[in-house]
């Protein structure tokens, strides 16, 4: 590493600690603790953790970041107490621990791309650490048996849905027209193109899906769109009830 000083320990937070609370210590340390230039700061400290939230920021840099950190930590691990360097001893102990987070089992977040660590089990809820989006596959949750397809709620004609085409963004809203195990009709005032990737949340289910058409139409003169959409991840919040279709 060019750098031997430690991003996560230099913000204050967890190797494993989502964007919203690397933001937050990140203007704790420059605003409150007045690490900032313009407050009495030091040049080279603030532009050490400027690199380092803009490093732990930005999805791909984390991921290749969290790399050259563990190899680091690795070599520091196979040095013995006797040439490590005043200060190190806490770091050395703390390497066996993060590499067994490491070499867990890893997913990448559809939406956003964020590399996650843990096991994911059939079953259980699983969000992305940073944009919160679900990541359990569309087959486990859209393969249901007779009697859990009739205890999905029945969803009121019209039900809002708000939809993210990047994170982190201001959501955009639209209306439930059709829905199914595998996918979900919707109108919005947003085009959207074929294949784009969105996030999708409900008081219904949360999920991560691919537009398979938009089509132009008007409401009461207003010009909106018919997006359809497939799910890639899915995760139903209360899965009680029956499916609805609404038709135009």
């Amino acid at each position: 590493m060019k750098n031997r000083e430690n991003y996560y320990k230099l913000l204050h937070v967890q190797p494993d600690a989502p964007a919203e609370i690397i933001k937050s210590s990140y203007r704790t340390l420059m605003l409150k603790l007045k690490r900032h230039p313009d407050m009495g700061g030091d040049d080279s400290r603030a532009a050490l953790i400027n690199l380092a939230y803009e490093t732990l920021t930005h999805p791909e840099k984390r991921v290749r970041y969290d790399r050259e950190l563990l190899r680091s930590q690795e070599m520091t691990a196979e040095m013995g107490p006797d040439i490590l360097k005043p200060g190190e001893t806490r770091w050395k102990n703390e390497c066996a621990e993060y590499q067994n987070r490491m070499s867990m089992p890893t997913c990448s977040c559809a939406f956003c791309r964020m590399s996650q660590t843990g096991e994911l089990r059939a079953g259980t809820e699983r969000r992305c650490c940073c944009c919160r989006s679900p990541l359990n596959p569309v087959a486990e949750a859209a393969c249901l048996n007779d009697r859990q397809r009739r205890a999905v709620k029945r969803i009121a004609q019209r039900s809002r849905v708000t939809f993210y085409t990047a994170w982190p963004q201001h959501g955009f809203t639209g209306h439930i027209r059709d829905l199914s195990p595998l996918g979900m009709q919707i109108d919005a005032h947003e085009m959207l193109r074929e294949s784009q990737l969105i996030k999708i949340e409900s008081d219904i289910l949360h999920a991560t899906a691919h537009v398979v058409y938009c089509r132009g139409t008007t409401d009461g003169g207003c010009r909106c769109y018919v997006i359809g959409i497939k799910f890639f991840t899915l995760w139903f919040q209360r899965p009680l009830g029956t499916f609805l279709s609404v038709t135009a």
